[in-house]
């Protein structure tokens, strides 16, 4: 019954959140209120996940301020990088096992 109902999208034509689900679940039972956290419950048990993207910087750069950015960093020098050789480990000297 709840399955087939969030086939459709939600009245607002947003997605379906915990809260929209515990909204038609209270409707369709007859309740005043779900606990959102029921909502939650529900749309685990039909095998939903989190489907939100990422949230960003509110003052993250745009494309234009990325590219020039991009635009303005130095040229890598073309000349060959020598390779930071490390140091070879030595063996520390035999230890006795004799006590003496």
């Amino acid at each position: 019954m709840l399955r087939e109902r969030l086939t459709s999208p939600p009245d607002d034509g947003g997605v379906w959140t915990a809260k929209k689900v515990a909204a038609v679940m209270a409707a369709e039972l007859g309740l005043a209120k779900v606990a959102e956290q029921r909502g939650w419950e529900a749309l685990r048990a039909i095998g939903w996940t989190i489907q939100r993207p990422r949230p960003r910087h509110a003052r993250a750069a745009g494309a234009e301020a990325q590219a020039e950015f991009k635009k303005a960093l130095p040229k890598p020098s073309r000349g060959r990088r020598s390779a930071i050789l490390a140091q070879s480990s030595r063996p520390s000297p035999p230890t006795s096992t004799a006590s003496g």
